[in-house]
């Protein structure tokens, strides 16, 4: 490394730190000549250095004419500009004096784009000085031919091979070729020269004063000023165009007024920078401004020196050489207070500085021209002093597309028309005016046409649209047609040619949006032809909206809310969306995703303006179950019968008795209807239909806990309730009479059905009460009657089993045969419900004191406010009218009657036996007499009479069925036993017990006849009552001996309390003593009567007095002592004396030590009472001894 190297690398870091301090000194000379000199050291800078060192020297990207040609200068950075969009005082001074933007003339001049590859601005020619840092090309011909390029070095001098070194400083070209020529023809007369430019050596220029970016670049020599300018950014706002200083290294200073570069096309007016040179750009001079008709409006500087300029010669500069007839010229300037002013003007006045000049003028065009443009062939125009019909105008459509839509056009004039243009063709008195345009779509031309937004398009045909001729036409909230209008052309004749039905389309409902407001119709009707007697006779007007629905939006669209509205497809976008590799994520994912969301908030808001328009329309709501099933229209006098025929078919099978009814408007109550009965429908209302499936669910929780809107609804309503047994069965419209409703017919049909008690519980607005009113079933169902059904009424009926359980006492089978009365007691198989809510009642005249007329009325805060309380009370009405039928009927006993009633109901309801009853019916009535019911003589009717189907019952009566005189069958007897054919007999009144054991076929031969037992109800009943007063008589009798001091009384007490105790626990059998082996014993018998023929036994019963009670085996050998002895003998206290025996047959005689003792027999050994005899308890012990015996021989002999 020399010396002379290390001095220049001392001197470049030098320049490096102090560069900034450089750029604005004219040392970049000495700068670009190191350099130059020593090319090496731009080879041990960085690459980061380089560039700065680069941006911050050279304007542009240039192949610089150095020794080093790897240096690349880098011109388009490093421009420090401000904002191009910040305005300057300039132009926010015109802009607050004529209200317009304009821009400085000339300054786009320095804003274009420079090309980097440019050697040189401008056509050098032969007359290029050259100097060092210039490259040529020497090209040789002749002996020694050679093609070289050469730099001209920093001394002035090229050095070719084999010739000394030449100084071609400031030489031209043709200098420089001449000058070689002469050195190599000394050598080679044949030889020629030709010389070239290859690269231009770079010169620095420092610019500064008002431009973007003053700076010091480098730039190729014989660069343009105006090229050199806009390498710093341009001139500023505030610098002058017309007063730019140029100073150059060995030339003197010049003045540059670039406006005449940019009025003249001279290259000579844009200096060109040869040497190293200072531009200065100072500060713009006074200044005005021209806008409007003009050719190049803008803000202009003055020449120097000047105030004012002469309005011609400023059209002069701004390019306007021509004013036409008419045009306004007007000067605004600001006055003495600041306020503008403006004041006319002519060509030949002045502008002053600060003023600007308008050039007003009005544009007009041929009125009489008309335009056809669009779909057609080739837009032309056509000139017409008159109007023409539209079919002259497109010659018939000869000059039409092929892709033309012709169902919509339009006029464009000075109001916009729209018309169908295959009308125009058939019609000629559809014309185009004068003056007027033709406008002809495509179909997609019109579709977008319909799309476009008046409130956005830029389109001023889109916003006159809206104001002319046209109808809208909606789809699922969106429009999709624009509609001509006329005056006489029908709905569906306007529609038909835009929109047709498809599968989807709901034909319930359609609106239409007018300045009156919305209305409702039904589209089927509407899109019908004239001659339907129900079509909808509704014409489109200006302006009208049209909205139709489809099932999706439509379903959507009924409903309370709108959840998450999207359609499937967007939804199977979105969830792509979400899988997509975020990696793979770009603009078009983001542009759909963003159009997706679009369209389903678009959706849910064309939904809620649907909605909207609905509430303003004149619909009703239909309902299925609680659910909004659809929208109809309403229109005056509509009735129930319409809903039903516009909903045929579409239904399930409905309650038509049950449907509710209740009005949009504020208080209005919950009505039930029956469809069945046409009834009208009012704007608002809301029909809610009930299938069969609900109103069963409804009827089975009505009087339960469970809360629905529906049930809610339901319990608010004013719907009758029936009750049957005491359950709720229906719910239906009120006011109508019982005989028009066949729902009934299924209770009242019923074989079970109860006729007589009909309850009707009615509510009496008047003083918040209830009036209870009781029907039989012919009076209520009576056409002539007419009995009707009011709002919230209560209905109770009733089955007949219902009314047999709850106040019939009911017999077995063979009770209706009987010959007995009524006997058994009413209340005996009462249900528990209703015996607690009975009226306790012995007479008649309890009753008639309970229950004071036929009327009842009841309060409705003490009965009905308790659960199940209209129930309860109608069930003690009930039992306060219960009315007796009895004698030869199947059920006899009590039965609830309503306040009147027919004889005949009630007998057909007992049912009589007519084989028992006889042919008479009484009647028997009681009435009241001075506080006192008296009873009437009976009256009596003919069992198959019509009187009875005549005759009304009322008030207090009983009615019997007399029994037939039974000679037949009187009762039964059972025989049990040794009879050959035991079973139930039936007998007669004369018929004795041997013709019975006859008919049994007699005796069989293991027979006893003498232990037969004869067993009779009316008989048990008392033996059980006898046994109870002979044990109390005993024990009564024997209590004041208790403290007696008289040997053995105590043992006597004990043993006869003992008797006492034992006849009050032994089973009373009815027995009776029987010889059923005499057959002329007349033995008649009773109903109920059992005998029973024991075979012959093998025992002996001993009992008294005995050590034990037993049964010993018989024997003929044995004795009465035998006997006493098997019971282990006597006690201290038998009267041996007084021993007897009880036969099997009941009777008893004395026994001794000669007695038989017949097998069977029962052996009584009575106890010594000779201390109690003065209490005469003799007979009473006997007689209970009597009994045991007796029941233990009855006991024996079953056993």
């Amino acid at each position: 490394m020399n010396i002379l190297f290390l001095r220049n690398l001392f001197i470049f870091i030098l320049l490096i730190a102090w560069q900034p301090i450089f750029a604005q000194s004219t040392n970049n000379a000495d700068l670009q000549k190191l350099l130059t000199e020593n090319p090496s050291l731009i080879n041990n800078i960085s690459q980061q250095d380089k560039t700065t060192f680069d941006q911050n020297l050279i304007s542009e990207s240039q192949k610089v004419a150095n020794t080093d040609n790897n240096l690349q200068i880098d011109l388009s950075q490093g421009i420090n500009q401000r904002d191009i969009n910040e305005k300057s005082m300039f132009m926010r001074y015109f802009y607050a004096l004529t209200g317009e933007d304009l821009n400085i003339y000339g300054s786009n001049e320095f804003n274009q784009p420079q090309d980097n590859s440019l050697l040189f601005f401008n056509t050098i020619g032969k007359n290029y000085q050259l100097a060092p840092g210039d490259t040529i090309q020497i090209t040789i011909t002749g002996l020694s031919p050679s093609n070289e390029s050469y730099q001209v070095m920093n001394d002035g001098t090229i050095t070719l091979e084999n010739v000394y070194p030449l100084n071609v400083n400031n030489l031209n070209l043709n200098q420089v070729t001449k000058l070689i020529l002469d050195k190599i023809l000394l050598d080679d007369a044949s030889a020629e020269v030709f010389v070239r430019l290859n690269n231009a050596r770079l010169v620095t220029v420092q610019i500064s004063g008002n431009v973007k970016s003053p700076r010091t670049i480098a730039v190729p020599a014989y660069t343009p000023l105006s090229r050199v300018i806009a390498y710093s950014g341009g001139i500023s706002d505030s610098g002058s165009l017309r007063n730019i200083s140029l100073s150059q290294i060995g030339e003197a200073t010049q003045t540059v007024d670039f406006y005449d570069f940019l009025q003249n096309s001279s290259s000579e007016l844009d200096p060109l920078v040869k040497n190293g040179a200072r531009i200065f750009v100072p500060f713009k001079g006074p200044t005005i401004a021209v806008s409007g008709f003009v050719n190049n409006p803008g803000i202009y500087e003055l020449p120097n020196g000047k105030s004012e300029i002469l309005i011609k010669d400023l059209l002069g500069i701004s390019g306007t050489s021509f004013l036409s007839s008419g045009a306004e010229l007007k000067v605004s300037y600001f006055d003495s207070s600041g306020q503008i002013a403006t004041r006319l003007a002519a060509k030949n006045e002045s502008l002053k500085e600060g003023e600007a000049l308008q050039v007003d003028f009005i544009e007009t065009r041929d009125l009489s021209i008309s335009k056809v443009y669009g779909a057609v062939l080739k837009d032309f125009e056509i000139k017409t002093d008159k109007p023409l019909s539209i079919g002259e105008v497109i010659k018939d459509g000869a000059v039409l597309s092929l892709d033309i839509y012709t169902s919509f056009a339009l006029i464009v004039g000075k109001e916009v028309q729209a018309i169908n243009l295959d009308e125009a063709l058939e019609d000629d008195s559809i014309t185009l005016p004068v003056g007027s345009d033709l406008r002809l779509f495509t179909k997609e031309e019109y579709l977008g046409l319909v799309t476009s937004d008046p409130n956005k398009s830029f389109d001023p045909l889109v916003s006159k649209l809206v104001e002319s001729n046209v109808a809208e036409l909606y789809l699922d909230g969106v429009r999709v047609a624009y509609i001509p209008v006329g005056q006489d052309i029908e709905l569906y004749e306007s529609v038909k040619n835009f929109y047709i039905p498809s599968a989807k389309a709901v034909y319930d409902l359609a609106l239409l949006e007018n300045k009156n407001g919305v209305e409702a119709f039904d589209l089927r009707f509407a899109m019908e032809k004239h001659y339907n007697p129900n079509h909808y006779h509704q014409k489109l007007a200006k302006g009208d909206r049209l909205f139709i629905f489809e099932d999706k939006f439509y379903n959507e669209l009924i409903l309370e809310q709108v959840n998450d509205i999207i359609d499937t497809e967007q939804s199977d976008a979105n969830a792509n969306l979400e899988n997509a590799n975020l990696e793979n994520a770009n603009l078009e994912v983001v542009k759909l995703r963003h159009e997706l969301d679009n369209n389903k908030l678009n959706y849910m808001q064309n939904i809620e303006y649907s909605r909207k328009l609905l509430r303003k329309a004149n619909i009703i709501k239909i309902s299925l179950d609680g659910e909004l099933f659809t929208i109809l229209p309403f229109s005056k006098g509509m009735t129930s019968s319409d809903i039903l025929d516009k909903l045929k078919g579409r239904l399930p099978t409905i309650q038509n008795e049950f449907v509710i009814v209740q009005n949009t408007d504020k208080n209005s109550s919950v009505k039930i209807k029956n469809i069945n009965y046409e009834f009208k429908i009012k704007q608002n209302d809301a029909i809610n239909l009930i299938s069969h499936g609900i109103y069963q669910k409804i009827i089975n929780s009505y009087d339960t806990t469970e809360s629905s809107a529906l049930m809610n609804d339901v319990r608010e309503s004013d719907a009758v309730k029936v009750y049957y047994d005491r359950k709720l069965n229906l719910l239906l419209s009120p006011n109508f009479a019982f005989s028009k409703q066949k729902i009934f017919n299924k209770i009242t049909n019923s074989s079970d059905f109860y006729k007589l008690y009909i309850g009707l519980d009615t509510n009496q607005n008047n003083d918040n009460g209830w009036i209870l009113r009781t029907y039989d079933a012919a009076t209520l169902f009576s056409d002539s009657e007419n009995i009707i059904a009011y709002e919230s009424n209560i209905v109770h009926m009733y089955s007949e089993q219902y009314i047999r359980d709850n106040f019939l006492n009911i017999s077995n089978e063979q009770d209706l045969l009987k010959d007995e009365g009524y006997a058994k007691s009413i209340n005996e198989n009462r249900n528990p419900e209703l015996a607690a809510n009975t009226i306790e009642a012995e007479s008649l005249e309890q009753i008639n004191t309970e229950i004071t007329s036929n009327v009842r009325k009841k309060n409705i805060v003490d009965v009905l406010s308790q659960p199940n309380g209209s129930l309860n009370y109608v069930l003690k009405d009930m039992t306060s009218k219960l009315r007796v039928i009895n004698g030869a009927v199947m059920f006899p006993g009590t039965y609830p009657i309503a306040d009147k009633a027919r004889l005949k109901d009630l007998i057909d309801l007992a049912g009589v036996v007519k084989s028992k009853a006889a042919s008479n019916i009484l009647l028997t009535k009681s009435i009241k007499e001075n506080d006192t019911l008296v009873l009437l003589e009976p009256k009596i009717f003919k069992l198959d009479s019509l009187a009875t189907n005549e005759t009304i019952l009322s008030g207090e009566f009983y009615v019997t069925v007399p029994r037939a005189i039974n000679q037949s069958i009187n009762g039964f007897i059972e025989l049990t036993g040794e009879f050959m054919v035991p079973g139930n007999y039936p007998f007669s009144r004369k018929e004795a017990l041997q013709e019975v054991i006859q008919r049994a076929g007699g005796l069989a031969d293991t027979a006893y006849p003498l232990g037969a037992v004869l067993e009779r109800e009316s008989i048990r009943s008392q033996e059980r009552e006898s046994n109870n007063i002979l044990a109390a008589q005993l024990e009564a009798s024997v209590l004041t001996l208790a403290q007696s001091d008289l040997e053995g009384v105590g043992d006597q007490i004990k043993a006869v309390l003992g008797f006492s105790q034992q006849l009050r626990n032994l089973p009373t059998t009815g027995r009776m003593t029987v010889n059923i082996m005499d057959i002329n014993d007349n033995f008649y018998l009773q109903d109920g009567d059992k005998l029973m023929l024991p075979k012959r036994p093998s025992h002996v019963s001993i009992i008294g007095a005995v050590q034990r009670m037993t049964v010993a085996s018989y024997s003929p050998n044995k004795t009465y002592k035998d006997y006493i002895f098997s019971a282990g003998g006597l006690t201290k206290m038998a009267d041996v004396r007084k021993a007897y025996l009880l036969l099997p047959n009941g009777e008893s005689r004395l026994v001794d030590n000669n007695t038989i003792i017949p097998v069977g027999s029962v052996v009584v050994i009575p106890p010594k009472i000779d201390k109690l005899s003065i209490l005469g308890l003799t007979d009473i012990i006997s007689r209970v001894l009597g009994n045991i015996a007796t029941s233990i021989l009855a006991i024996n002999n079953v056993n």
